[in-house]
């Protein structure tokens, strides 16, 4: 019988955590299950639960589990699981990963058969996690007795102050970062003179509030931004330097806007964020002091106290505000300190050291489980040695790997793709499968709706292959491929007219960018439902790894609810627009940019509609009608992600074969960038 690979629960409130160490787990040989949030947990988080937002990882491509099985999993409460959701989980999982919650892990001890992964990362201002167990009135001795725990710090520190109960089978997983999750760059010579500083929970935290008064009064003659979830609506937080919590470009933009990143943590060698690991990898200069988790962590790996010092080590508020001051206007200084931190202190926080470590635990738990589960695996496949791991890097992939270079093609034959419309048949005139929209069996819909994601950057061709009885007027469907960036847009769309019966071809051109690599992609063949149509297959080749810079890469139009998808023909392209539709902005640069846009507004009938454009970046009202309004307008768009909405009052036009709500269009919309 082959060894099977472990399956663990992952259970963890942290979303960017989410992000790195389930892929590393998963390449390390585990199939990984993510744990629901609870509400209490993941209020800053609104779509921690979102499988479709980018920063949700794709496990279930490496899942051998039923959809229904792993998803009741998912929902079992670790605190109060019942006795059907422990033998749930104790026949499917060999490990349960819990992080901080001590009294969740005391009480999945008392019943769980597996291996309990006790994950940790401080947690001032206590001096460790047997000071919180004894505040939370917890029994030590269940720790003690247990044989299946697994005590896993992400600092080496961590172990300082514990009872030996917990830390006596330790398995150390320090922090890392993966480039791949971070599209921005140091903004160098174009940075903002400011520095950014993090401080979260400033609305609830006393101590961490204490704590920023410090960085406050020390740097009371520099400008600076306070990053961080911070609740704005706290008086606490009325300080128009505390940004409050923002989305993920917006954070990112603002440090890498900024000439200098000043690290204070929580002023305890027990603790560490991301974000100054964040900062290094996008070639943002830091300073840090000498009391928190980076110099501690950075001693472990081997550090002498004479480099921490050149590397922007200071032993105070005090001397880092006056380092900071000597370094904002001396750029030749700050790269200096940039590549030197890059070299010799970002290595402390490899992946590659994680997934080593990661992968040795993995090999251990695999005898374990296959020992305990016996013929459960019966079917199961052996994981590859290290040495022949596939590396799924920081973006794990589905099954169906896309073309990585240029010339190589992968091909989706029916039985391998999947709708939501349709059946897998075999044609009987020719033998070999197809997926068949019939109008005798079926209604309109997604034919082929195909999840994809990674997919490097480069120019691909997509060519969908059908075979039709015949031909009309009209087209009898659409072939696109989109992604969800974060709500779902064509990157083309291609109406299905075919010219000729038989076995007809239609292709597409789609540019993936750096900043789409990683986000979920669709191919979708959407059927009208009044033609009988067969899909054979769809070939998807890489043309180039070659993609000139262009304004798509800075700003991004991304067109969402209310907006129909693109329409074209010979002399035009236009979208119809619902009474009101959503259009967001997004500049992916670390600074302002003024954009000019130019379109047409234009309603179906020919009086007058009034259309309302309104958001933080544009206010204004316009009167357009049948002949078309032609519109120039020149805006500023900050960093970060913005949304305008367009109100109509216009009438709806009625079309028999159209059920979307058309009331006006937006025609031949095009944008330029102002250097």
């Amino acid at each position: 019988m082959e060894s099977a690979k472990p399956r663990m629960l992952w259970m963890c409130s942290h979303l960017v955590l989410r992000y790195e160490e389930v892929p590393l787990w998963i390449e390390a040989g585990l199939e990984v299950i993510p744990a629901l949030g609870h509400p209490e947990w993941i209020r800053f988080d609104s779509r921690y639960d979102d499988e479709t937002d980018p920063m949700y990882v794709d496990w279930r491509a490496h899942c051998t589990l039923p959809t229904n099985v792993s998803d009741r999993i998912r929902r079992v409460d670790l605190a109060d699981p019942g006795e059907e959701g422990i033998a749930l989980l104790n026949k499917w999982l060999d490990i349960i990963y819990i992080a901080s919650f001590a009294e969740i892990v005391e009480s999945v001890l008392q019943w769980f058969q597996g291996t309990v992964v006790y994950r940790t990362f401080g947690t001032p201002p206590l001096s460790g996690y047997t000071e919180y167990s004894h505040h939370k009135g917890l029994d030590m001795n269940v720790f003690g007795i247990a044989d299946n725990l697994v005590w896993s710090p992400i600092l080496k520190s961590l172990n300082d102050n514990e009872d030996e109960r917990l830390t006596r089978n330790t398995v150390y997983l320090p922090a890392f970062v993966s480039p791949e999750r971070l599209p921005f760059r140091w903004a160098g010579r174009d940075s903002e003179r400011r520095v950014t500083t993090l401080y979260s929970y400033l609305h609830s935290s006393n101590w961490t509030y204490e704590n920023y008064e410090k960085f406050k009064s020390a740097f009371k003659s520099i400008d600076y931004t306070v990053l961080g979830r911070n609740d704005k609506r706290s008086p606490r937080c009325a300080d128009p330097a505390i940004d409050g919590n923002v989305d993920f470009s917006t954070l990112m933009s603002r440090l890498t806007g900024s000439r200098l990143f000043c690290y204070g943590g929580v002023e305890s060698p027990y603790h560490l964020h991301f974000t100054p690991m964040e900062a290094m990898t996008m070639d943002v200069p830091i300073l840090f002091l000498e009391g928190c988790g980076l110099t501690r962590e950075a001693r472990e790996y081997g550090l002498a106290e004479e480099k921490l010092l050149a590397l922007g080590m200071c032993a105070s508020h005090e001397v880092m505000a006056e380092k900071a001051a000597l370094l904002l206007d001396d750029f030749d200084a700050l790269e200096v300190l940039r590549k030197a931190q890059k070299r010799v202190l970002l290595p402390v926080f490899g992946r590659d050291r994680a997934l080593a470590i990661a992968a040795s635990f993995v090999e251990r738990e695999t005898v374990k489980a296959n020992d305990r589960r016996g013929d459960l695996y019966s079917s199961a496949a052996k994981p590859a040695p290290a040495s022949q791991r596939v590396s799924a890097g920081r973006n794990i992939t589905k099954v169906k790997s896309m073309p990585s270079a240029p010339g190589e093609y992968r091909m989706f034959s029916a039985p391998n793709i999947v709708g939501e419309v349709g059946a897998l048949v075999i044609d009987d005139r020719h033998g070999y499968y197809v997926r068949r929209g019939d109008p005798a069996r079926e209604h309109q819909g997604m034919l082929i709706r195909e999840p994809v994601y990674k997919m490097f950057p480069g120019e691909y061709e997509f060519t969908l292959t059908l075979f039709v009885e015949r031909v009309g007027d009209e087209p009898i469907g659409h072939f696109s491929a989109g992604v969800w960036d974060p709500v779902y847009r064509d990157m083309f769309l291609i109406p299905l007219l075919p010219q000729e019966a038989g076995i007809v071809s239609f292709r597409g051109i789609a540019n993936i960018r750096d900043a789409i690599v990683s986000a979920k992609k669709e191919m979708r063949v959407v059927w009208f439902g009044q033609e009988k149509l067969d899909v054979l297959e769809i070939r998807v080749k890489k043309i180039t790894d070659d993609l000139s810079l262009t304004s798509g890469d800075i700003i991004d139009f991304q067109w969402g609810s209310g907006f129909s998808i693109m329409e074209y023909s010979d002399e035009r392209s236009w979208r119809w627009c619902a009474s009101a539709g959503d259009l967001f902005i997004e500049n992916r640069y670390s600074t302002s940019r003024s954009v000019i846009i130019k379109f047409s507004l234009e309603t179906p009938f020919e009086e007058e509609a009034n259309v309302t454009i309104s958001g933080g970046l544009w206010n204004d009202r316009f009167k357009p009608h049948a002949g078309g309004l032609g519109i120039e307008k020149t805006l500023l768009i900050p960093p970060g992600k913005h949304k305008i909405t367009f109100q109509c009052d216009g009438k709806r036009l009625e079309a028999p074969q159209d059920h979307r709500e058309l009331v006006f269009q937006v025609i031949n919309f095009h944008h330029s960038i102002l250097e």
